[in-house]
Formats: C-alpha cells, sequence, structure tokens
C-alpha cells in the first residue's frame, strides 16, 4: 500500500505539473537522499515543480535535516529555556531582550511543572493588572493554541465580546491554564504599515533562524514572514490551514521576495501578490528591519547553548519584539536557507556544525 500510494501521487504530480513521471521519481529520490525530504513535504510544498532549479532545492532544509542539526548543536539540558514561555520571558527581561510588557503568571490548579519554580515572574491575579488589553499565554504551548484575549478596564473585563467580573474572568483562565501556567502579557498593536495592508489588528511576525557559529557571529539560515488573513487573531500558517499567508523576505533588506497561500487540493503553493481581503500590494520591505536583526542577534548569543532557534519577533507601531523562540520550528522550503561561510551544502553543514 505504501509504494502504491506513492506512485498514485506521484502520478498525480506529473499530471499537474505536466512532466514525466519518471522526473517526478527522479526529483522525490534526490530531495530525499540529500535533504532528507520525506514525499509528504516534497509534494506539500511543490518541491517536484520543473520551474524550481534543482541546485536550489540542494539548499532548501527538511524536517529530518532540522532534527539532525539541532541534534548536534543544541544543548537538551537548556531545552526549558525556550520551551517554557515563564522561563524564556525571564531570561529575555534578564539579558535586555525586548519582549511584550510582562507581568506575571497565573499558575494552574493541577499545573503539571510550576513555572513560578524556574522564573522570576511574580505569580499574580487579574486584580494586579493595570487597566488595558492582554493576552494570556499557556507556558508550555505552541502554534498560538489557548491564547485568551481579554481587557480590563476600571469596573469590567471583556473577553470576546462578553463583559464578565474579576471571579468570572478568573475563573475563566483557570479553565484555560488546567494543567499549565498562564503567562500574562500587554496586548501589542501591529506596526501601522501592516494594519493597513491586513485591516487587521492581529500581530503579524517574521519568523528568523540564527544559527550561532561561536560566542560572537550569528548566522540568519532563513527569513519568512506571516501575513495574517480571513479575520484570524493570529497569524500561524499551520501548513495553510489558518488561510494566513507566508512570505520569503530577503535578509539583507528586508524586503518581501515572494507570498504563498495554501489552496486546498492544489499541489505546492499558489504566489500572491495583493492581499486576498484587502487588495492591497504585498511586496513591501517591513519596517524597523535593521532594529530586527540587531535584537535576534543579541538574542541569538544571549540564548547559546541553544545554538539553532526560530524566533518569532512581531513588528510593532513601536518596534520589534520577540514573542518566542522555538526548538520545533516548522519548515517551510519556500525558497533557499542561506548556509554559513565555508560550507557548500546541507550535508556539510550539519556534519560540521
Amino acid at each position: 500500500m505504501k509504494y502504491l500510494d506513492a506512485y498514485l501521487r506521484l502520478t498525480r504530480a506529473a499530471r499537474f505539473y505536466r512532466t514525466s513521471f519518471l522526473f517526478q521519481v527522479s526529483r522525490a529520490l534526490r530531495l530525499h537522499n540529500r535533504s532528507l525530504f520525506s514525499l509528504e513535504d516534497i509534494l506539500f510544498w511543490g518541491l517536484t515543480n520543473p520551474g524550481i532549479p534543482e541546485d536550489t532545492l540542494d539548499h532548501y532544509m527538511s524536517r529530518e535535516s532540522r532534527t539532525r542539526l539541532q541534534a548536534r548543536v543544541n544543548d537538551s539540558s537548556a531545552s526549558s529555556d525556550v520551551d517554557d514561555k515563564a522561563r524564556f520571558y525571564s531570561l529575555c527581561k534578564k539579558n535586555s531582550i525586548e519582549i511584550p510588557d510582562t507581568f506575571g503568571i497565573i499558575v494552574g490548579k493541577n499545573a503539571l511543572f510550576q513555572a513560578e519554580a524556574c522564573s522570576d515572574l511574580p505569580v499574580i491575579s487579574v486584580g494586579d493588572l493595570p487597566i488595558g488589553g492582554f493576552v494570556a499565554k499557556p507556558a508550555w504551548g505552541s502554534k498560538g493554541k489557548g491564547l485568551v484575549f481579554f481587557e480590563k478596564s476600571e469596573s469590567v473585563y471583556r473577553v470576546g465580546g462578553k463583559e464578565l467580573d474579576s471571579e468570572e474572568v478568573t475563573t475563566l483562565l483557570y479553565g484555560a491554564a488546567l494543567e499549565d501556567s498562564l503567562v500574562l502579557q500587554r496586548r501589542i498593536t501591529p506596526h501601522p504599515m501592516l494594519s493597513s495592508i491586513t485591516q487587521s489588528h492581529a500581530i503579524q511576525s517574521v519568523r528568523i533562524v540564527t544559527f550561532l557559529r561561536d560566542h560572537a557571529t550569528v548566522d540568519i539560515l532563513f527569513a519568512r514572514f506571516k501575513y495574517v488573513c480571513g479575520g484570524n487573531d493570529i497569524d500561524n500558517f499551520s501548513d495553510g490551514d489558518t488561510g494566513n499567508l507566508i512570505a520569503n523576505v530577503d535578509i539583507g533588506s528586508g524586503r518581501i521576495i515572494k507570498t504563498f497561500i495554501k489552496e486546498p487540493g492544489v499541489l505546492g503553493l499558489l504566489e500572491v501578490n495583493t492581499h486576498p481581503d484587502t487588495g492591497k500590494d504585498l511586496n513591501i520591505i517591513l519596517p524597523d528591519w535593521s532594529e530586527l536583526l540587531a535584537l535576534v542577534r543579541r538574542a541569538a548569543q544571549a540564548f547559546g547553548r541553544l545554538r539553532c532557534l526560530a524566533w518569532d519577533i512581531a513588528l510593532t507601531e513601536n518596534g520589534p519584539v520577540i514573542l518566542e523562540a522555538n526548538q520545533d520550528w516548522e519548515i517551510f522550503p519556500i525558497s533557499p536557507f542561506h548556509l554559513p561561510d565555508g560550507v557548500s551544502d546541507l550535508k556539510e553543514f550539519i556534519a560540521k556544525a
């Protein structure tokens, strides 16, 4: 059944791209043998498209390549430095790394991990918060799951259009925490340039992967930007399931090079030049790019025991701030990775890292 499924999927790809079946097989084998791509990812990202040169494909990174690289260079004993957001934000504060205003944590009644024991963030109640908008993030959450957005005024809290008192919103947050803890942060607002394009108040971020070559040299392997679409509150791409857009970014200038959307039933990604909701041009230079690069390089050095990390950096009206860092980061093979000087391909990079 496994080989039959592969045959049928490659046959469909041959028809879709108007190539021979043998071309599809040859391209898939090259991607697997040289870069450890799975057939599922090869077809999902449209890597058998004959329009992509083979020497370009050789600089794409697969999930397996990422896993092997990180196994070599990341200290597993330091994983909680980024996996536990309470600890992560605490370390960012210690190292003067720009993050959203962070007030403290609410510990779930059945929390498996006592976040207050491994961070300097205080345990607080919603009554301790100032007036304004906030987001509660699960300390061990990922991909934007479990976020609770709420506002506090003089006498009432608002969550999803409903008005709650302090006891009700506390009960809601404890229900969201369950076996986790929640980090309470000020809700940030997007840079005006971005909100004008998407007509959204949702935060839109850049995903940058860094490799710490030594204590002083930070290589940036790639930069991708995520545009929000369809009224989403978060910008996660999630293999296209959210309907958001993913864009390749030129590292030197911050210019958007190509933007893609995933359409159901279509192999690969479709390139788009205008926002599907607003019709605005997507080919922009991202704001505050030099400040963003300086920030991510400082952050990579501060978390030096984890030499290869993916950083999600929000572009806000007050400049770039780091939302989180990830070891288990999504692969977006929509353009080549930028290999450090002195290595010619991914296999050599992984072997020598």
